[in-house]
């Protein structure tokens, strides 16, 4: 069996670092058909979409222990069966669950796995795939190729060679440039900040602790989500999800007596051209990070102004927002280094460090999925990773007109009932934001 060996780039070296038992990065995305999908087709569908995508028929390749870096095996076949088949809805939440909540193994491939809910009114499909392989915008792109295949479609993948499309030197500066100081003072800066005046949490409305995560929908109505980006002024979809995602935080801590001070939202920020801005499975993403002040979100204007702020200089400069010089420096350690870093940092000083949410949005999907006979897919949800347990995950996707959120969330953080009354809060607030602004 033929293989080939791609270097990890450095978000892949920083995410591997960050991936523990506690702390697992996983990307979770669903769709429903009308119809009901043959498994036998979906497996074949499956080896198909990954011929066209190396990095899923990848796996995290032996390195020595002071190897500056690791590296994918891009093999010919995949070794294991990904497809999950569950045979009712009732216990899809326990499959979904039983690869979420844990680290995928990467050490064969693929770095997905698919599970495959029959139900009564149309089978449900659900793609969770390692964050250390891939960024949401390349699961999706994943998915797709699923759906194409399985519809006998062509797929029309762009033309980029996989080393070229992961090369991150373009966002670097020269190490001991002045650029590169002032890069790397700036990342320290933020770190020390955070260090030293941790973000506020989502106040807990836990039931019993058991452990593990939730996901939790919620839909958008379709007249709010016309008019999210149409509003006037330099505000866009990301930065009104922003502002309403932020007061629903203050709203909700404020409902049970818990007091917020900075709220501080990770956003990632898509690294790849505008020529193949959706195309090509792998991490070509840096995040970024929003923070307000209780003084900042005294009316929702200064909110706005705030956000804005922040998310106009994240765009100037995507990859210093993303502190792209400083994941270099992080990924030029041996492993074994890494390692114990990781290992010394623990759960204490990570939990320190987290953020209030993230707040990922792989944006408008123009193009429908469909999966021939099956059907046209009427709904697609996405979640994205998020420091367990005391961070909260929403992922949007506008699909077919409407917006559709989800919430990661740690049953020790929330409930399933306090998971959907956040919701609820969240659409009220994004609501209130369209009106508004």
């Amino acid at each position: 069996m033929g293989t080939s060996l791609v270097p990890f780039n450095e978000i892949d070296e920083a995410c591997l670092s960050a991936c523990t038992a506690e702390r697992p990065l996983n990307i979770e995305i669903e769709t429903q058909v009308p119809g009901r999908l043959d498994a036998r087709q979906l497996r074949a569908a499956v080896s198909t979409a990954a011929r066209i995508h190396p990095l899923a028929r990848a796996r995290l390749a032996p390195g020595a222990p002071l190897q500056l870096r690791n590296h994918w095996q891009v093999i010919e076949r995949l070794e294991l069966d990904p497809l999950i088949v569950v045979g009712d809805g009732r216990s899809a939440p326990k499959a979904r669950s039983g690869v979420l909540d844990h680290p995928l193994p990467i050490e064969n491939a693929p770095p997905f796995r698919l599970i495959l809910t029959r139900r009564r009114r149309g089978d449900r499909l659900t793609l969770i795939m390692s964050h250390v392989a891939s960024d949401g915008i390349g699961a999706l792109r994943l998915l797709r190729s699923i759906a194409r295949a399985y519809a006998g479609e062509r797929d029309r993948a762009v033309r980029v060679g996989l080393r070229e499309a992961r090369a991150l030197d373009r966002h670097f500066t020269r190490a001991g440039t002045p650029a590169w100081n002032r890069r790397m003072q700036a990342a320290s800066r933020a770190q020390l900040d955070a260090w030293l005046a941790p973000a506020s949490r989502v106040a807990a409305v836990a039931g019993a602790a058991t452990g593990g995560g939730g996901v939790h929908h919620v839909r958008v109505p379709k007249r709010a989500a016309s008019l999210l980006g149409e509003g006037p002024g330099p505000l866009t979809v990301n930065d009104r999800l922003l502002v309403a995602l932020t007061r629903t935080i203050e709203s909700w801590n404020a409902s049970v007596g818990a007091r917020s001070e900075k709220i501080s939202l990770v956003v990632p920020l898509n690294l790849r051209p505008q020529a193949w801005s959706r195309e090509v499975v792998a991490n070509l993403s840096l995040a970024t990070t929003v923070a307000t002040s209780a003084s900042e979100r005294g009316d929702d204007d200064a909110l706005a102004r705030a956000i804005v702020a922040q998310t106009a200089a994240a765009k100037d400069d995507r990859a210093s927002a993303g502190f792209a010089d400083l994941y270099r420096m992080t990924a030029l350690a041996p492993n074994l280094w890494k390692r114990a870093v990781s290992r010394f940092l623990g759960a204490t000083t990570a939990r320190r460090l987290m953020p209030t949410a993230v707040l990922s949005n792989l944006g408008k999907v123009e193009e429908p999925l469909s999966f021939g006979r099956a059907g046209r897919a009427s709904d697609l949800w996405f979640s994205p990773p998020c420091p367990m347990p005391g961070c909260l995950g929403v992922g949007a996707v506008t699909y077919a007109d409407q917006l559709f959120l989800s919430l990661r969330y740690a049953r020790e953080l929330l409930s399933p009932p306090a998971a959907a009354a956040f919701g609820k809060l969240l659409r009220r607030a994004i609501t209130g934001v369209v009106v508004r602004f």
